[in-house]
C-alpha cells in the first residue's frame, strides 16, 4: 500500500459543455495517453450522444493547482463506451493539448476489497461561489442493478451526505487501499424528507474489465 494517498485535485477534470462551455460534471486522468474516464450521463449533459457518434468534441478544463498557474483548456472525444449496455461510463481521449504542467494519473481499482472502507471524492459541485468541493463517507457495497437497466457490473452504495450536481465522474478514492476504485454517478434526492438523505452510488471500476472499455488497474487490500 502506498504512503501518501493520491491527492484527487491531481488527477482531476472539469467536464465542459460542448457549445457553452458550462461546467457540466467531472472527470479523471486514467492514462498517460490522454485517456481521461467519467460518466456517460455527464457526457451527454456536455452535448454529446457517445452512442452514435464518436467525433463530437467537448471541453476540458484542468483545474488551477501549485504546478498549474493559470485555468487551461482542451478538447476531448469519446474514443470508447458500451453500445448493448446502460452501465455509466465512457473513455475520452484529448484532442488540443496545452501547455500545462504534466497532470497526474489516477492509481485505479475495483470496489470488490473496499466494503466498509472510508473515502473521499472530490468535483465540480457549486458551492455559492466556489466552484468545487470535497466529498466523503463509507463505502457500503455493492447493491443490486437499477430497475430498467441492462448492467454488466453492480452499482456500488456509498453512505455520505456530500454528493451535489456536478460531482458526477468523480473519482471515489478507498482512503484505506489508496486507490480510486469507482466514479461518482448518482445522489438520492428525498426532495423536503430528511430519509434516506445520505445515499449515493458509484459505477464500480470492474467495469473496464470489459472490452472495448478496458483500461489496467491494480487490486491491493
Amino acid at each position: 500500500m502506498n504512503t501518501q494517498a493520491q491527492k484527487l485535485i491531481d488527477f482531476t477534470v472539469q467536464i465542459r459543455h460542448t457549445t457553452t462551455n458550462a461546467i457540466v460534471g467531472t472527470g479523471v486522468v486514467a492514462s498517460a495517453l490522454g485517456e481521461l474516464i467519467t460518466c456517460r450521463h455527464v457526457v451527454e449533459m456536455a452535448g454529446v450522444a457517445p452512442q452514435q457518434s464518436t467525433a463530437q468534441e467537448l471541453g476540458i478544463v484542468f483545474p488551477r493547482t501549485r504546478s498549474r498557474e493559470v485555468e487551461k483548456i482542451c478538447r476531448a472525444k469519446v474514443i470508447k463506451c458500451f453500445l448493448d449496455f446502460d452501465d455509466d461510463v465512457v473513455i475520452l481521449q484529448v484532442t488540443q493539448q496545452v501547455a500545462i504542467a504534466t497532470p497526474e494519473i489516477a492509481v485505479l481499482g475495483t470496489a470488490e476489497l473496499s466494503e466498509g472502507n472510508p473515502f473521499r471524492s472530490y468535483g465540480f459541485r457549486q458551492l455559492g461561489t466556489s466552484p468545487s468541493g470535497y466529498a466523503e463517507g463509507t463505502i457500503m457495497g455493492s447493491v443490486m442493478p437499477f430497475e430498467g437497466l441492462k448492467l454488466q457490473v453492480d452499482p456500488i452504495e456509498l453512505r455520505t451526505r456530500d454528493i451535489r450536481p456536478g460531482m458526477s465522474g468523480a473519482g471515489v478514492l478507498d482512503m484505506r487501499r489508496n486507490l480510486v476504485i469507482g466514479l461518482i454517478a448518482q445522489r438520492w434526492n428525498p426532495g423536503d424528507s430528511p430519509i434516506d438523505d445520505n445515499l449515493a452510488w458509484a459505477v464500480d471500476n470492474y467495469v473496464f474489465k470489459f472490452e472495448p472499455v478496458h483500461l489496467e488497474f491494480f487490486d491491493r487490500g
